[in-house]
């Protein structure tokens, strides 16, 4: 159902890295994400805008789908929290930099980076896929800082362009060495589940 699967991924489905973000197990799942998304998205969207906003959104969540695929060699993961991710991971980057005003800063970090900490806390528990949060949020901050660099240099196209450029070539970069170097051990799973 598009479902992220290392060993489907390594066949040559890579467009389940991407169809993964959006879909989700149950009605649950799908609704604390997308509370969470609006949560975000209210405020960093209106910051950054929309196309920015989009561009982090996938990076992040192909960033989550390839650490999943990294950690667990048997587990489907499907949802949007490695994206979502991400953009808290971007939105805390932005609140590092002094391109917005301290009080709001300071107030947003407060509640933001106890909020992280928490749900990836949360993610140690069996069910949820904290290598695909990790993934996505290490985006998100690259994504973030690599804004806030053009923002506090706006005349630049130089930066501009870079801060789209460089998080793409990454993602691409990390798909070429996890299709060289990540074995698929599917098989392998399937023999050692068959003798038990």
């Amino acid at each position: 159902w598009g479902a992220n699967f290392r060993s489907f991924v390594l066949q040559g489905q890579w467009w389940r890295l991407f169809t993964a973000c959006f879909i989700h197990i149950g009605i649950f799942h799908i609704l604390f994400n997308m509370w969470a998304l609006y949560d975000i998205g209210f405020f960093l969207e209106r910051m950054i805008g929309s196309w920015r906003f989009a561009f982090a959104y996938v990076i992040a969540g192909l960033a989550g789908s390839m650490n999943s695929i990294v950690f667990h060699y048997a587990t489907p993961s499907a949802g949007a929290s490695g994206a979502i991710f991400g953009m808290f991971g971007l939105f805390l980057a932005l609140l590092t930099t002094n391109i917005l005003e301290k009080g709001f800063r300071n107030a947003m970090l407060k509640s933001i980076v106890p909020m992280i900490l928490f749900n990836l806390l949360l993610g140690t528990s069996a069910m949820i896929d904290n290598a695909g949060h990790i993934g996505g949020l290490i985006a998100g901050l690259i994504c973030g800082y690599l804004f806030s660099w053009h923002y506090k240099n706006p005349r630049s196209k130089f930066i501009n362009i870079l801060s789209f450029v460089l998080p793409t070539v990454l993602i691409l970069a990390s798909g070429f060495i996890i299709n060289k170097k990540l074995p698929d051990t599917y098989l392998a799973y399937e023999k050692i589940m068959d003798t038990i």
